[in-house]
């Protein structure tokens, strides 16, 4: 295992410990049994007070490049291990919509904000073939309540390819999220190109900012892509972390591949090093990672084959 060394709080850092991952939930048991689930995040209903859930988290996932009958799904449970998930029904449908991202915007009329991408055959999609389209609520019953289409938040650019997988955090008090730019390869050896956006102020809209290669900037000294938006970037102390998904990401590469990363960033989310590989040994049918911060732990969500997987990381030491 690499280790950089690092001092937190006085004390040297020995590493994070990955517990076993668990299989939580099959793809049998939700989404009316489509053969994929995708992003599967927590959410805590205490933050979205608008919503209406009677347990202690919901939980937003999606189908993955599912173009027919695939969309977003949320259930609920008080546990974030999911042993008592309930799935209550479907948010949005159609046009391979996926990777949801949910916000509350309090100085709005509609405080609820959902953020997704969808394929080229959405009309919504006004600049590419697939962007980031996002809808609005003033609350209630997700599954139940109205959806307002709110304006295309990325915007436009020069050589914007895809503009999906948008995912972004407050840290330090400025919300910037990351997204793709350029995105499938097509071409051996060719990698992503993700770029930065910094929220607006107002409305549900997002400025651009820096552009990072995958193959340069946020390519891992283990040689394997960043993937920023499959995990979470976030703060201890006066520290920037990201901890998720990290793989061989173009045409070519050995499968499997993916792999849990700690890295130190700077603010504007570019990496200043890594710090750990958190599971090494990781063989099979290795997946994505959705990672909730609470406290002093990280729960991570492994999406693989159609299921759920779950382990539960102490962060205590950063």
């Amino acid at each position: 295992m690499m280790l950089n060394s690092i001092m937190s709080q006085g004390h040297s850092f020995s590493g994070l410990k990955f517990p076993p991952l668990v299989e939580v939930i099959s793809k049998d048991n939700i989404m009316q049994g489509f053969d994929t689930v995708y992003w599967f995040m927590p959410y805590k209903s205490s933050d979205f007070p608008e919503i209406i859930c009677d347990k202690n988290y919901f939980f937003i996932y999606s189908t993955d490049h599912h173009n027919g009958d695939g969309g977003i799904f949320w259930g609920k449970g008080n546990n974030l291990d999911c042993s008592d998930f309930v799935e209550v029904g479907k948010i949005i449908d159609g046009y391979q919509a996926e990777t949801p991202h949910l916000y509350r915007f309090p100085n709005e009329t509609r405080t609820i904000a959902l953020y997704y991408h969808t394929s080229e055959a959405n009309p919504l999609n006004v600049h590419v073939g697939q962007e980031t389209n996002v809808m609005t609520t003033s609350g209630g019953v997700l599954n139940e309540n109205i959806w307002t289409h709110e304006q295309n938040p990325l915007g436009y650019e020069a050589l914007d390819h895809h503009l999906g997988y948008f995912k972004f955090w407050n840290i330090d008090g400025i919300l910037q999220g990351m997204h793709l730019k350029r995105g499938a390869p097509t071409e051996l050896n060719e990698f992503l190109l993700w770029q930065r956006s910094v929220y607006n102020g107002s409305g549900y809209g997002f400025t651009r900012s820096n552009i990072y290669d995958s193959e340069g900037d946020y390519l891992s000294v283990v040689n394997r892509a960043l993937k920023p938006t499959y995990g979470t970037f976030f703060k201890r102390g006066f520290t920037i972390y990201y901890l998720g998904t990290t793989s061989y990401d173009y045409v070519g590469a050995p499968e499997p591949n993916k792999q849990l990363v700690l890295l130190e960033c700077n603010s504007d989310l570019s990496i200043i090093k890594e710090i750990q590989l958190v599971n090494p040994t990781m063989t099979g049918n290795a997946g994505h990672y959705q990672i909730y911060i609470e406290g002093d732990y990280a729960h991570c969500y492994m999406q693989s084959l159609g299921a759920v997987h779950y382990s539960k990381i102490d962060i205590s030491e950063l």
